[in-house]
């Protein structure tokens, strides 16, 4: 009886690993998985849509230096051996296609059953389009700004023209209220 019992956790693990595993590749995110080294071990097809690489050109092989520039793949594993995590920082990182593409990215350590270190996790959310909007954003209030500054100039110097006139302007409503003069 105790090996069934044995077999229907050994079932429960497979299906939750199972599960867990379909939900890394399932993610519009990019998940990769890598030794201490920077040996690439896993990649979905998230990884796979934002970086343009098949997982079967990355799996195995260092992360490629577009990715992530060598001095800055050092630091990131050095600081994951210590057993920190990197959350969210937001760079650019170049395709396979030679494109760039905004991402925020989140870096944890992988640690064994016993508590030691032994890989790397890594999850970039491409913000790109976030990015874009935002430039847009910033643009169009900074246009608008300008445009309010122009106008504003444009009243002073029209109301400086008026004060100084030497002859007699008055300015009035519809219904023939006086609402100004000089």
């Amino acid at each position: 009886m105790r090996v069934q019992g044995a077999g229907a956790a050994a079932s429960r693990e497979f299906e939750l690993a199972s599960h867990l595993a379909a939900i890394v590749e399932s993610s519009a995110d990019a998940i990769i998985g890598a030794t201490l080294d920077g040996t690439i071990t896993s990649w979905n097809a998230g990884a796979e849509r934002m970086f343009g690489y098949a997982a079967s050109e990355i799996v195995g092989r260092k992360v490629p230096q577009p990715i992530t520039p060598a001095r800055r793949l050092e630091s990131i594993l050095k600081r994951i051996r210590r057993g920190e995590w990197i959350e969210h920082f937001e760079t650019k990182r170049r395709r396979k296609d030679g494109s760039i593409v905004d991402v925020s990215i989140s870096v944890s350590p992988i640690w064994d059953a016993g508590g030691a270190v032994v890989g790397v996790s890594s999850v970039c959310r491409d913000v790109t389009e976030r990015n874009l909007a935002e430039a847009e954003r910033r643009t169009a209030e900074q246009q608008r700004h300008q445009s309010e500054r122009r106008e504003s100039e444009l009243a002073s110097r029209l109301a400086a023209i008026v004060e100084s006139a030497s002859v007699a302007i008055i300015g009035a409503a519809l219904d023939h209220v006086v609402t100004s003069w000089n």
